[in-house]
């Protein structure tokens, strides 16, 4: 009775609240296209947004970067929202669908609408602010036509989107035998290499791997049961995140490929997404033999699933959660998949080259991040004995900022620049500085330089992206998706086909974690704790070497990250 009142009370609510939404007056105008500025509502979804400014959910997403990747909306966030006004008169929400194309080189517009089958001009129309030159946006706007094999091929939100049907209510879909997964995209030869482990940092290793024999697995007599805790939200259609269920599309692929590698397994799915869900999930028999739990997401349900997992001792792996490392340290069975941020600055901060041969400089602002400037000093004291401290001040003229740079440049020696800060109007500022200060009528580079920034950078937009490869940018980053990868291609390819939809970085996850331990399964049995590190597994966005955090009583956290460089020849090599 009381469901069907709360039921009730929303269907009459709703109408109000649809109409009490208004456009921000605030708008910006970045790289000459206007944004307007949304403070973010209670009750307002990805959907309501998008409807409001007449965009699709897509133009949200990608446009805003920290929804992108954490499929997340906040009370109180702040979103960029793309006047698109012009646009949609031309090409109708009702008659379009979308996608964005990620630009990672050099690349003419004429290449871009080859690979979509579209015109020239239709990337131009839904891109005001490019010409026909190769293009410095990081993103470009694709428009497909409605119902075209492009449109179901690309489009993430197409007109008919694929449906996971609830595996509770479905004996058949625990054991993931969907036909429309069975394919084989990388070779078997390819997949493990066990007992290759790298000594690049011995003193990481906290625990021994002198027990790692590789097992003889014999599918028929050994089966492993594996449980899916997502909040996949299925039997409430208007609230659910496709990025979970990307997610799970992934993770079933990964284990449809070890399926045809000899792995057998039953795959458990549950819907769990508030506490009362969770709690349902772990009340479940195939959930307690668990061999190997995913998830959940949320850091309050990973805390009530850890103490499942450790009572039981059952190995979880926490998939994206940043702030795990508590749990961690107090679960034995815990995997932490999101590099600590300690260990990404262990990639940020590598001495390579003779201290006596380059000028070290750490430069904040007048109100620095506290803890991110103390985190910096310390880490640059470790690998460098000397260093110079600059305070950058926002909005000096640009005479007095180039002097006040140059007192602590050098012209005939490397600068590598360390900026302690994540505040996107002072890093915009501080780089068109530089830049400013290395131009002249000869193009020469007058002082060689070499920027360190956050991994927050990566997704900044009012920075200009030429900045970012002139100044030969180095960023740290926990995932990266090589597209030139042919491992990467033949993924995309296979869950285009399967799905008939882009995959997210969700998907690339759901199949490196599932892929990963599975192998681990596999190779060392259900004790596999202490022998992962010995698995020497390529996969798509992740590099994975775990660590236990203090002693043989926490669990294990990892340690690996991508240290991406931003070359003046406009490519971006990973280290």
């Amino acid at each position: 009775m009381k469901s069907r009142f709360f039921s009730t009370f929303i269907l009459i609510c709703l109408p109000v609240f649809l109409t009490a939404q208004m456009r921000s007056p605030e708008i910006v105008k970045i790289n000459g296209l206007n944004y307007y500025m949304h403070t973010i509502k209670d009750g307002e979804t990805l959907e309501s947004i998008a409807k409001l400014y007449n965009v699709t959910e897509i133009d949200v997403e990608e446009n805003n970067p920290t929804v992108l990747a954490t499929g997340k909306l906040k009370t109180g966030m702040r979103l960029r929202i793309p006047d698109l006004s012009e646009v949609s008169k031309e090409y109708p929400l009702s008659q379009w669908d979308f996608t964005y194309y990620q630009v990672k080189t050099k690349v003419k517009l004429k290449d871009i609408a080859k690979e979509y089958n579209i015109d020239v001009k239709d990337i131009k129309k839904n891109n005001p602010e490019i010409s026909n030159k190769p293009i410095i946006l990081s993103k470009v706007r694709i428009p497909l036509k409605k119902g075209s094999k492009e449109a179901l091929a690309y489009a993430k939100y197409p007109a008919s989107t694929p449906v996971i049907s609830n595996p509770d209510n479905n004996e058949k879909n625990n054991d993931a035998t969907n036909p429309a997964l069975a394919f084989n995209w990388r070779n078997e030869k390819d997949s493990v290499k066990p007992n290759t482990a790298t000594k690049e940092d011995d003193t990481s290793l906290k625990f021994s791997n002198k027990d790692c024999k590789i097992q003889n697995y014999n599918p028929k007599k050994q089966s492993y049961n594996i449980s899916f805790l997502l909040p996949l939200r299925l039997m409430e259609l208007s609230k659910k995140d496709y990025s979970y269920v990307s997610f799970l599309e992934g993770a079933l692929m990964a284990v449809e490929k070890m399926k045809n590698e000899g792995f057998s397994a039953k795959i458990t799915i549950k819907d769990a997404y508030d506490k009362a869900s969770l709690s349902k999930a772990l009340d479940d028999k195939d959930v307690e033999k668990s061999d190997l739990i995913i998830g959940p997401f949320a850091l309050n349900l990973l805390q009530t699933a850890s103490a499942f997992s450790k009572k039981n001792d059952i190995p979880l792996v926490s998939p994206y959660e940043i702030k795990a490392e508590t749990l961690v340290k107090d679960n034995p069975y815990l995997f932490q998949i999101y590099p600590v941020e300690a260990y990404m600055n262990r990639e940020l901060f590598q001495k390579t080259v003779d201290e006596s041969l380059i000028n070290v400089v750490l430069v904040y602002s007048l109100t620095p991040d506290s803890i991110m400037l103390k985190t910096y000093q310390e880490s640059i004291k470790k690998t460098f004995n000397n260093y110079t401290d600059y305070v950058h001040k926002i909005g000096l003229r640009p005479e007095a900022g180039r002097n006040a740079l140059a007192v602590v440049l050098k012209k005939d020696i490397p600068n590598l620049i360390f900026v302690a800060s994540n505040d996107e109007a002072f890093v915009s500022d501080l780089l068109d500085r530089l830049m400013v200060m290395n131009s002249n009528r000869t193009n020469t580079i007058i002082y060689p330089i070499t920027i360190y920034g956050t991994m927050q950078w990566h997704s900044f937009k009012m920075v200009n992206l030429t900045n970012y490869y002139a100044l030969n940018m180095h960023i740290v980053q926990p995932f990266y998706i090589d597209y030139t990868d042919d491992d990467v291609k033949s993924f995309i390819h296979a869950y285009r086909q399967n799905y008939s939809n882009e995959p997210t970085q969700y998907a690339f996850q759901g199949y490196d974690i599932t892929y990963y331990f599975l192998s681990a399964l596999k190779n060392y049995g259900k004790d596999f704790k202490n022998c992962v590190n010995n698995l020497d597994i390529k996969l798509l966005q992740s590099r994975y070497k775990f660590d236990r955090f203090d002693d043989k009583n926490s669990g294990y956290a990892n340690t690996k990250s991508f240290l991406l460089e931003y070359t003046p020849e406009m490519n971006v090599i990973k280290h």
